[in-house]
């Protein structure tokens, strides 16, 4: 019986070693085609949050996406600076 748990539970141990690396190859693809849109991933996040919830403060939105809220007004400062940029018409 305690073989049997074993063999699961290394099998579960593999799984999940595969996934981890699923999930960081996943991220790089989402960040290059972020990145052909002129935003980074967290950005993305970010504004995809906005749209979800309306009006929101830096620490909501931490809140929300699991981090912390430096590095989101990090980002929003970087949104900011990006909206502020004059367009060519």
């Amino acid at each position: 019986m305690a073989s049997k748990k074993r063999q699961t539970g290394e099998a579960l141990h593999a799984l999940f070693r595969e996934i981890f690396v699923l999930r960081e190859i996943l991220a790089e693809i989402m960040d290059d085609v972020h990145a052909r849109t002129g935003l980074t991933t967290p950005q993305r996040k970010i504004l995809r949050a906005l749209e979800e919830v309306g009006r929101a403060t830096v620490p909501d939105i931490a809140l929300r996406l699991g981090t912390s809220r430096q590095f989101i007004q990090t980002e929003v400062n970087r949104l900011l600076a990006i909206s502020a940029r004059p367009t060519c018409h």
